[in-house]
């Protein structure tokens, strides 16, 4: 008798537990984001370190559970620092922000009410906040999405190179060059999950260039695309704490070709870009581009240690000066007089049919 009372007292228990699950309710895609789930909703086990993140997108939606279908409890703002429990999923999303294809786990939180929900984890960032463990998994699954896992884990490596090794002679340019050739890279990856929409806003790129000192990220409208450029003020400190002064050069020489707040750019200081009429004329003629090549010279012959990047930056402007599509904005002798004042450096830069070719330049040939 009481081995029947017990199974109908569990079976009560039971029927009612299932009774009272609240059923899914029919979702409307929220206009910032697009995408569908995919996987289960089973948050993952792992107890990693709670910790706090900023919002890194406007009206980002809180659900009861991480699932796009779940039921909204409530939104976030763009900037808002927020607690999180601590809990992100084992599977992951795939949902498109401000251009970008995400493919992010979700990520648990504590909203100020106390109710804890979900957000989808493409929506937070972590700049300037305390690191922890669900910050790092966050990050290194979204490097492993946009670049791969065998560019992902070289960023890596560059990353905890950089910041860990001391500056020797020789660290300083093998990592400058090992960041050029990553740069391309990179930004090809991203390009291939990027996809602009109406709106040119950006989400917050820490994930990568907190893995990349000294570059960050920029939206060329004109080709509507991503680009990687450089900061060159921040390699500036960089090769100060390095010994000698070859590196200290290299960032004067950049200053001089990116005088403008020290960034790189789409355009070196001998390329006036006209926007107004979209055209692109050779500021040749006013003494810019001679400073340029006198840091170069000076550069090329004190030290081997830059000379690919220096002979390539020659090649460019030579090919950028036979371009009839970007005449001199100066007056023809201005430009005349400046060309020849760079051949009176006699710099080793120049072949001799390089140096042929200008002075047939010069002259007007």
């Amino acid at each position: 008798m009481k081995k029947h009372f017990w199974l109908l007292l569990l079976g009560s228990l039971l029927g009612s537990f299932y009774a009272c699950r609240e059923k899914t309710p029919h979702h409307i895609t929220p206009p910032e984001v697009s995408g569908t789930q995919t996987g289960t909703a089973t948050p993952s086990e792992n107890s990693l370190l709670t910790t706090r993140a900023l919002v890194t997108i406007d009206y980002l939606r809180v659900r009861r559970q991480p699932d796009l279908n779940a039921a909204e409890i409530g939104h976030l703002r763009l900037g808002e620092a927020v607690p999180l429990t601590g809990e992100i999923t084992q599977f992951t999303s795939p949902i498109r922000l401000r251009g970008l294809a995400y493919q992010d786990p979700w990520v648990g939180l504590i909203l100020p009410d106390g109710k804890r929900g979900w957000v989808y984890g493409g929506g937070l960032g972590f700049r300037g906040m305390e690191q922890s463990v669900l910050a790092e998994t966050l990050i290194k699954k979204r490097l492993e999405h946009f670049l791969g896992a065998s560019l992902a884990e070289e960023l890596r490596s560059y990353a905890q190179h950089f910041n860990e090794v001391r500056c020797d002679s020789t660290a300083f340019a093998e990592r400058q060059k090992k960041a050029l050739v990553l740069q391309k890279q990179i930004e090809k990856a991203l390009n291939r999950h990027f996809s602009p929409g109406k709106s040119a806003d950006l989400p917050d790129f820490y994930w990568l260039e907190s893995n990349f000192p000294t570059f960050f990220v920029q939206y060329d409208r004109q080709n509507r695309r991503l680009r990687i450029f450089q900061n060159y003020k921040a390699l500036a400190r960089e090769a100060k704490r390095c010994p000698g002064t070859t590196d200290d050069a290299l960032a004067d020489w950049y200053f001089s070709l990116y005088p403008q707040d020290s960034l790189e750019a789409d355009f070196p200081v001998y390329v006036l870009n006209d926007r107004e009429q979209n055209k692109r004329y050779n500021t040749l003629g006013d003494g810019k581009t001679l400073a340029v090549f006198k840091r170069m010279h000076e550069l090329y012959i004190n030290s081997d240690r830059y000379d690919e990047l220096l002979l390539q930056w020659k090649t460019r402007w030579l090919n950028d000066l036979k371009n009839p599509d970007l005449p001199f904005w100066h007056a023809p002798e201005d430009a005349h007089s400046e060309i020849n004042a760079i051949l009176a450096l006699h710099s080793p830069l120049f072949t001799e049919e390089e140096r042929g070719f200008l002075r047939s330049l010069a002259v007007g040939e």
